[in-house]
């Protein structure tokens, strides 16, 4: 998933071997907008060379599952499309997610070090008990927005304790870190 609020990128290669055509170039978010290759970050035609590039970004605002499609055509009006679903979601979303996946990792580990680090991960985003009014969860829930990317980030700090130990948690943090990204934009 992404989140929204951030930056989300498409980019590619394309080649048009045989007669020396132009490009152009659009994509399709999902959301009711598209941009064509003029106002793409970078467009660079397979002419001459017959290879060219593209790169560009989008903003969701709001969360849902989006079909994104890439169109480029050449002047002899040949094209190819290509697809792909993305799944936006909101930092509260998120945070629910992460909260499963370290779940997961505590319910398949027996090192009791490593659970007591797990543990506190899981404290910084959803608080110490059903009653605290901290946790990156609650906060979020409060508008706290800065407080809630703080939380995170301690979330993460964690984990990374917890990837010393040889535990896959590589995800979890660089996810964590996205959703502190998108509550302090």
């Amino acid at each position: 998933w992404v989140l929204t609020g951030l930056p989300v990128g498409v980019a590619a290669n394309f080649t048009d071997p045989g007669i020396q055509d132009h490009q152009t170039s659009q994509v399709s978010w999902g959301d009711g907008t598209s941009d064509p290759n003029t106002a793409f970050n970078a467009f660079d035609e397979a002419f001459g060379e017959g290879t060219g590039s593209l790169s560009h970004t989008h903003v969701f605002n709001v969360p849902g599952t989006y079909a994104v499609q890439l169109t480029i055509t050449d002047d002899d009006s040949d094209s190819d499309m290509e697809s792909a679903s993305v799944r936006v979601v909101t930092p509260e979303q998120a945070v629910i997610e992460l909260i499963a996946m370290i779940d997961a990792v505590i319910a398949s580990t027996t090192d009791t070090g490593v659970l007591a680090d797990l543990r506190q991960a899981r404290i910084a985003l959803t608080g110490t008990n059903e009653n605290s009014h901290n946790g990156a969860l609650k906060m979020i829930r409060a508008g706290e927005n800065e407080a809630a990317a703080a939380f995170a980030l301690t979330s993460a700090t964690w984990l990374e304790r917890v990837a010393e130990s040889g535990a896959d948690v590589a995800v979890p943090i660089a996810l964590l870190k996205q959703v502190a990204a998108a509550l302090s934009a």
